[in-house]
């Protein structure tokens, strides 16, 4: 277990967060008071994974319905970046359409 100071943290963040994943945990301080402490989840990857997507991967394995094959799509990329130009969107277009005739 490590100590560290707000302002150190701040300055060091990345490293710190190395040291995290590797499994230490570090004790946040302001003015010598415990404030916080940072560690890694204690959470499986099969509990991470939504509600939703746990029924999708159910109804999957019953054979009710197909999980889509490509999961990263320009789309799902630029989800939320402001005015997109033609040239932008485009090849989104034509991808989601690459299925069609």
């Amino acid at each position: 277990m490590k100590s560290v100071g707000i302002k150190n943290l701040k300055n060091n963040l990345s490293a710190y967060l190395k040291l995290v994943k590797k499994g230490e945990v570090i004790v946040v301080t302001e003015r010598d008071e415990v404030i916080a402490e940072i560690k890694k989840p204690d959470v499986t990857p099969e509990q991470s994974i939504s509600k939703f997507e746990k029924f999708l991967q159910e109804e999957a394995r019953l054979g009710r319905l197909t999980l889509p094959k490509q999961t990263k799509t320009l789309l799902k990329k630029n989800i939320g970046k402001p005015k997109l130009k033609m040239s932008d969107w485009w090849p989104m277009y034509e991808e989601i359409r690459s299925d069609r005739f």
